[in-house]
């Protein structure tokens, strides 16, 4: 049971305490009341550009030596700015959570801000705002941001160039002394604290030691849209057009905020919602929609966002106010409020599973309405909600003003749109005929194995070729079900790539018992979540729901994987979508990057294939084929289900064991490996039009199950993070770009590793050059033993903190067992990591950047 308290003196900093006792991984989290609209006219984005500053360093963490101590042990240290909000955290091994409070603490109470590293930082966050303009939904926002927003609340957060370049040592200091201090903050630490000796008297020591300055609380400005303005148009490098209906909202624990959320998110929550069935299942036109709101502290905006082909604009508009009518007039039913109410409960019960969310609901609570209570109490407001209440709030949010925006094509021409973008403005405000409102007995199967690293994990057969892996939590009341065949891209050639992708997707819409309607109705009600998967060598079916639902939720899991209807209305929805899918991979630079740069490692193999298939072979995948291929994996494919969740075992076998007696029994074949040889061409420039150059440079890797392998795993571990050579240099020292990142693939027949930069188009020859003299430096010299220790050091927290809820767990035993029949492969692996040599690896280090080196570059020059 998670125990929560208040620590220290309110006087000196407003703390919480959650102790989880059993739970290994900890996280610390600081939160201020104060964003981007605190921002005066002559400092946007300063906001965003302290949150970079923060992290160069203390007179006690001098640099990145705070980063690099967190990442050292396996953490996390980073920040994100919002409008009204500000949180930096670091995630940890509990047993590192008194030195991580203390770094986290000093960076924000003690910076050294210094001109040179804003000037330094500038250039990165230029960069970043580049990768925002190149974004087009990032692009979208800002453009609907900037239209109909209110005075503070138009800027972007990062700013603009010109904000941007005008900031100076002057600015950032004032910006933090009005706003960074005990007044607007709070601090989340949370992890296994008793069992590790962390006690609350040593928690305050450390916060006495980092003392925040005292202060004036912040104030936010009211949120509200413009009444200036109702329609923008604007043109995007995008293949489909956008479509976004924005509608002023109230503000979070008004008496009405409960009740608009339930009815924004009942007509567009998820795939069952009643604005996705109509638009992309019943009638195909639209590629995606959805509702969502924006909820700032002092006001809100609901959104209704639709993807769509431009030629289907002017029939999806049609369709969306059609069915607005209809909801308006008719109302929602029970079920669909209901619905909503499971899933906002089942949220917060799953929230508990990952500690950095649960505390990050805590830290929102308390910036958005100065309580700690505020989630619970939306939460009751919500479950207290009536469906008569909810009606009346979707009347009331579209009698409303509507403001509108549109994101086309560059090849299409704005003003042929504007016809098409006011009759609906007239037509949605036409909805209610009204003025609009001024209101803004088993037999158990013996145990097969068991983990030698975790007591709760042991591997049962069902049936010879049929298997299942055990796991028991008992500290959260869910449950997750995965069922893997094996099959994935492994198992596809050029005739029929994608097809598991579409087995996938069509295996999660109906089986022989329950249509896809009733099926997606079931799993909403019950707050869960019913989907498929593909991978390069295996492909299922997943389940995440509440425990207390199993018993009704799973037998359809299984239905689902034995007896898939696979209707054909769906599979040719599927197909399209996928087509749509593959336009837009045509005109992404960084999907067409590492497209071309997988081909060339991995050549005339499987792996080089695209995931998701080509337009000639989708196009001649149809229902026949779709089920021959399943229905014959499920006959003589090995099968593994894996359980991780609170029911014990005896109930699980017994939901599974009876409907799979019909199966029969099959062999387990080890995978076969198929050999390949990398392309010879090795480097590859493309051109493309865009605002950022995209670089992969990298060499090919054996298997996963290599030493190979292991070596650059730990060499990815020493360049992540930033304390990481690459971020040091290549980002802030040369201001070469914003995103640099080392790439590992490993997978079962092989991999690569390298490294990936996104940077200004005039930086490529630099990039490259300096990326290049690293491999070289790297196949000379090897990595310094430090660096070596460290990453070791690394792996082994980071171990602990990528094993927390069920699924991580679920996928780390499933994947290597299938493959391997391996149920401990990745603790193996650790512990060989932890053995390996330092001269054994330098030596093993060198022979691997001595191979032939790949490349791939899209860019404009």
């Amino acid at each position: 049971m998670l125990q929560i308290d208040k620590i220290g003196d309110s006087n000196i900093l407003h703390a919480l305490a959650v102790d989880t006792p059993g739970l290994e991984a900890g996280s610390v989290q600081l939160w201020f009341r104060t964003g981007s609209a605190n921002e005066s006219n002559n400092d946007h984005g300063v906001a965003h550009f302290l949150e970079h500053l923060f992290f160069k360093g203390t007179k006690r963490w001098p640099g990145s030596s705070g980063a690099a101590k967190i990442e050292r042990i396996g953490g996390e240290i980073n920040a994100f700015t919002s409008f009204d909000y500000t949180c930096f955290y670091i995630n940890t091994p509990s047993e590192y959570l008194l030195t991580a409070t203390d770094i986290l603490l000093d960076m924000v109470a003690h910076p050294i801000f210094r001109q040179e590293d804003i000037d330094l930082e500038r250039e990165v966050v230029l960069e970043e705002s580049l990768r925002a303009l190149e974004n087009p939904h990032q692009y979208a926002f800002g453009q609907l941001q900037h239209s109909f927003f209110h005075q503070e609340y138009r800027h972007p957060i990062l700013g603009s160039k010109k904000s941007i370049n005008q900031l100076n040592l002057k600015k950032v200091k004032q910006f933090w002394r009005n706003h960074y201090h005990r007044e607007n903050a709070l601090l989340l630490v949370g992890g296994n604290l008793q069992e590790r000796g962390i006690s609350y008297s040593k928690i305050n020591q450390i916060i006495s030691k980092n003392r925040l300055a005292g202060g004036v609380k912040s104030q936010m400005p009211p949120f509200s849209l413009r009444n200036s303005k109702h329609i923008e148009i604007h043109q995007q490098n995008v293949r489909m057009c956008q479509l976004m209906i924005l509608y002023p909202g109230t503000p979070y624990l008004s008496p009405s905020s409960a009740a608009e959320d339930l009815a924004i998110n009942g007509l567009g929550l998820g795939e069952g919602s009643l604005l996705y069935q109509e638009l992309v299942i019943n009638q195909g036109e639209a590629n995606s929609a959805s509702c969502s709101s924006l909820t700032m502290t002092e006001g809100a905006a609901h959104y209704l966002s639709v993807s769509c082909p431009v030629e289907k604009l002017t029939k999806v508009t049609t369709l969306l106010t059609n069915l607005l009518g209809k909801v308006i007039k008719q109302g929602f039913k029970d079920d669909d409020i209901s619905k909503i109410q499971n899933q906002y409960a089942a949220s917060k019960i799953y929230e508990q599973e990952m500690l950095e969310s649960y505390l990050s609901s805590l830290g929102n609570s308390f910036v958005q309405t100065g309580t700690l209570d505020g989630d619970q109490i939306f939460l009751s407001m919500l479950s207290s909600c009536t469906t008569k209440e909810v009606n009346r709030a979707l009347k009331t949010i579209t009698k409303r003003q509507p403001h509108l925006m549109l994101q086309l094509p560059l090849s299409e021409n704005p003003s042929k749109y504007q016809g098409v973008m006011n009759r609906l403005k007239v037509r949605l405000e036409k909805l209610h005929h009204t003025p609009r409102s001024s209101e803004q007995p088993q037999k158990i199967v013996k145990s097969r194995c068991r983990s030698k690293f975790d007591p709760n994990v042991q591997v049962y057969t069902i049936k010879p070729g049929i298997n299942l892996i055990y796991r028991q939590n008992l500290i959260t009341p869910t449950s997750v079900v995965h069922a893997y065949l094996k099959g994935g891209l492994m198992a596809e050639n050029s005739s029929d790539n994608g097809i598991h992708p579409l087995i996938a997707a069509m295996i999660t819409k109906g089986n022989k018992e329950i249509s896809y309607h009733k099926l997606k109705a079931l799993t909403e009600q019950h707050a869960a979540i019913l989907s498929g998967f593909s991978g390069k060598n295996a492909y299922g079916i997943t389940m995440h729901t509440l425990s207390r639902y199993f018993d009704t939720l799973i037998p359809q899991l299984v239905n689902s994987l034995l007896y898939p209807t696979i209707p054909n209305k769906m599979l040719l929805l599927e197909k399209e979508l996928t087509r749509r899918a593959l336009e837009i991979q045509q005109i992404e630079p960084a999907r067409i990057c590492f497209k071309t740069f997988n081909s060339k490692i991995f050549s005339q193999h499987p792996y080089a294939m695209n995931a998701i298939g080509t337009n000639k072979s989708v196009r001649k995948i149809n229902r026949k084929i779709i089920l021959e291929r399943h229905l014959k994996n499920v006959e003589q494919s090995e099968i593994l289900f894996t359980y991780c969740g609170d029911r014990p075992l005896s109930n699980v076998l017994s939901t599974l064991t009876p409907m799979l007696k019909h199966l029969p029994s099959r062999p387990e074949k080890p995978i076969s490996h198929i050999p390949y040889k990398s392309a010879s061409d090795q480097h590859a420039v493309i051109s493309n039009q865009r605002e950022q150059a995209h670089i992969v440079i990298g060499v090919p890797i054996k298997h996963y199950n290599s030493q190979e392998a292991r070596i650059v795993s730990i060499l990815t571990s020493i360049f992540s993070g930033q304390s990481s050579e690459l971020f040091i240099n290549f980002r802030d020292r040369m201001g070469l770009c914003y995103i640099c990142n080392p790439i590992q693939f490993l997978a079962y027949d092989g991999g690569y590793w390298g490294i990936y930069m996104a940077t200004a188009n005039d930086k490529v020859d630099q990039a490259t050059q300096e990326i290049n003299r690293l491999f070289e430096r790297i196949a000379t010299r090897g990595i310094s033993k430090s660096n070596f220790l460290k990453a070791k050091q690394m792996i082994k927290g980071e171990q602990c903190l990528n094993l927390q809820t069920n699924d991580d767990f679920a996928s780390t035993y499933s994947i290597s067992y299938l493959q391997l029949k391996k149920l401990d492969f990745q603790h193996t692996t650790n512990q060989q990591i932890d053995k390996l040599a330092y001269d054994d690896f330098n030596q093993q280090i060198k022979k691997i950047f001595s191979k032939k080196r790949y490349s791939s570059i899209v860019s404009n020059q």
